[in-house]
């Protein structure tokens, strides 16, 4: 197992996948995963080795679409984009 902690990819790569995930419109539309959920199955991912963009944002999808709706209350904040979601090329480099 791969700790994120002492590897600069890997946390790059959970943030990316993190930051492209809660600004896609499927993460509001399904409403069946809260942000933590996701952040926990993609941290799982990034510890067991996977690399690859597409197959997190792919497989977090595919974990939590059959999921029961999360209802958010009015006090739970909603992710949003940062200055980095857009560094996508620099960060895989």
């Amino acid at each position: 197992m791969v700790s994120p902690s002492n590897d600069n990819s890997a946390i790059a790569i959970l943030r990316l996948t993190l930051d492209e995930l809660f600004t896609d419109h499927r993460f509001f539309v399904r409403q069946s995963m809260s942000a933590g959920q996701v952040a926990d199955y993609i941290l799982t991912l990034v510890q067991q080795g996977e690399r690859d963009l597409d197959v997190l944002k792919a497989s977090a999808f595919r974990k939590f679409s059959g999921a029961q709706p999360v209802w958010l209350s009015s006090s739970d904040s909603l992710p949003t984009a940062t200055s980095e979601t857009g560094r996508r090329s620099e960060i895989m480099q």
